[in-house]
């Protein structure tokens, strides 16, 4: 912004890149960074959000797929139904006709699209750590003044899935616990460094 109230053109060189080069440089940027790129300006969230394979290409460069623990056959403790994740497909939630931004069934990056179908486990390097911090920061749930969650969402320290807060054990009060309650059963199945980052499972 200018002295004289009018908007800097300076912001917005980004955006006067070509569309190709824009789409390779959203290729480099985490699910999180991508997300919060499609809540600053219309040309971003289009960007993006009509083009699905940039969060796919994102998704295959950082994760390798494997189940963060073993199944409840392969262990000795019993995971309560309730923690049992749900993935049924109405989480995410497609664009409607009358989407102003969007066609009719494309489904635009979302947590819910994180949380379900882009789990944060088993990635290269500190990256899993770093998006631990950002997306807390940026999305994750506040403590109100009654010391319970306000949100929906946060990053588990442990496993780095981003989770629904019913699924943290949130009961001792204002300290908002590092780890999912999934986290607090399979612990003893987990190896971790001095850092507390997560360094392998038991079964690797």
């Amino acid at each position: 912004m200018t002295r004289t109230g009018k908007v800097s053109q300076g912001h917005c060189r980004f955006l006067a890149l070509p569309l190709e080069l824009r789409i390779e440089i959203y290729t480099f940027c985490t699910p999180v960074c991508l997300l919060a790129l499609t809540h600053t300006c219309r040309t971003f969230y289009t960007d993006i959000n009509t083009r699905t394979y940039i969060y796919e290409l994102v998704n295959q460069s950082y994760f390798w797929y494997y189940a963060p623990y073993p199944r409840e056959s392969e262990c000795d403790y019993e995971e309560p139904e309730c923690l049992v994740r749900e993935t049924e497909s109405w989480r995410l939630k497609p664009a409607p006709a009358s989407h102003p931004m969007l066609a009719e069934g494309v489904v635009p990056l979302t947590i819910s699209l994180i949380a379900y179908k882009m789990p944060a486990f088993g990635v290269l390097g500190d990256w899993p750590h770093d998006f631990q911090i950002a997306f807390n920061n940026i999305f994750g749930a506040r403590q109100g003044d009654d010391g319970t969650f306000e949100g929906d969402w946060w990053c588990c320290y442990y496993c780095h899935e981003v989770k629904i807060t019913k699924e943290y054990d949130w009961a001792s009060g204002w300290i908002v616990l590092d780890e999912c309650a999934h986290c607090g059963l399979a612990k003893p199945y987990v190896e971790l460094d001095y850092t507390r980052r997560r360094k392998r499972m038991w079964w690797q």
